[in-house]
This record gives structure tokens, sequence and C-alpha cells, in this order.
């Protein structure tokens, strides 16, 4: 299988977006080092369940992107700027 430049880079960039989802793992507000599970099964879990999570959390700030996007609309941010791309 061949890939173009262009294709090479998009995958590339988009790795950035896989990064920033699981940042929240190393934050310190997460208190992931609290968490004192021993057995293997309940860890894969904690992980499983860790994992839907992020997903639930990317799907729904894609779909409210692309709402704002078809309705042209905006909304205030932290810093009470508008902005069409707003983080959950």
């Amino acid at each position: 299988m061949s890939l173009d430049s262009e294709t090479v880079l998009n995958h590339y960039k988009g790795q950035m977006l896989v990064e920033k989802g699981f940042r929240f793992l190393k934050d310190k507000s997460f208190r992931v080092a609290e968490v004192y599970l021993k057995s293997e099964k309940r860890i894969e879990a904690l992980s499983m369940v860790m994992v839907l999570c992020l997903m639930v959390y990317s799907f729904t700030e894609m779909l409210l992107r692309k709402r704002l996007k078809e309705e042209d609309e905006t909304v205030l941010n932290q810093k009470k700027k508008p902005t069409s791309t707003p983080t959950l």
C-alpha cells in the first residue's frame, strides 16, 4: 500500500488528537495514582471505562462542533470570546 505525502501528514497531525484525549490520564486532578486495583481484570475494566468515557467525550465534542458549523453559530469560550470549536 502506498500513501501520498499529504495523507501521511494528515495522519501524523491526527495523532495529536489522540494524545490530547489521553492527556487527562496524566492530569493530577484525575487522581489515577490513587486507584489501588490489584486484580488484572479490574484494571482492564477500569481502563475500558476510561476509554469509553473518552470516546463519548470526543463524540459529543465532534457533534457540538459540527452543529455549530452547520448553524454558523458560536459559543463563548472560557475567556468569553466566541468560538466555533469549543471543548467540553
